[in-house]
């Protein structure tokens, strides 16, 4: 590629290894970090850190998109998927991340002998959701949901599967420097918005509704 078209992208760093990189010379979108270590429960939806902010020219935009593999061989997901940065946003780029794996998945993936089943680690662990929380400091916030029943006793005796760290199984345990996501910077058109009376008379109108095409 000619080195004259290249688009030059200020960026501030909170450590230089958490620069973007892209995984070969023709990847179209670069990797993105998590600049610290987290552990991601199921069902919890994090903001990931990746200690990135950059200052867009006028004009483009930059989309935080999911990684295959992540995606594949995990139950992370990226939330918003694809996450705008505007050219005007100069604080620090994150990853709206959700574990998407759920505890009434154990039995099934332990019968098909699941990849997770590895990933994961042994059950440790088994307990009931309100010892769980207790454990955890929480007595007194259950003890207010006696009172008003946001969670009912039948909830709270569920029970929870803890892994060798003590974490409910499935968590993830995302370290830092581990490539979480991709960034793809876009040049954007400049338009217009123009009120008409029927919009069907422009260009072709298929008809129809949501799915209506069918799945084949």
């Amino acid at each position: 590629m000619n080195s004259r078209h290249i688009k030059k992208i200020p960026m501030e760093l909170l450590r230089d290894e958490l620069a973007p990189q892209k995984a070969s010379a023709w990847s179209a979108a670069y990797d993105l970090r998590a600049s610290e270590e987290y552990f991601l429960k199921p069902g919890e939806t994090l903001l990931i850190s990746t200690g990135l902010k950059l200052a867009l020219p006028e004009g483009y935009e930059a989309q935080v998109r999911p990684r295959s593999g992540l995606s594949l061989r995990t139950r992370l997901r990226v939330a918003n998927s694809p996450g705008t940065i505007d050219a005007d946003f100069r604080d620090e780029v994150k990853i709206i991340l959700h574990n998407a794996f759920s505890q009434a998945e154990i039995g099934l993936l332990f019968a098909e002998n699941d990849p997770l089943c590895e990933r994961f680690g042994p059950i440790v662990k088994e307990i009931a959701l309100y010892d769980y929380l207790t454990e955890r400091g929480l007595k007194g916030e259950l003890e207010a949901n006696k009172r008003s029943n946001i969670l009912p006793s039948s909830l709270l005796q569920q029970r929870v599967y803890l892994d060798q760290n003590g974490y409910p199984w499935g968590t993830e345990h995302i370290l830092a420097g581990e490539r979480l996501a991709q960034l793809l910077i876009l040049p954007l058109l400049s338009y217009e918005f123009e009120e008409v009376d029927d919009v069907s008379r422009f260009g072709l109108n298929r008809g129809g509704g949501f799915g209506h095409s069918g799945r084949l």
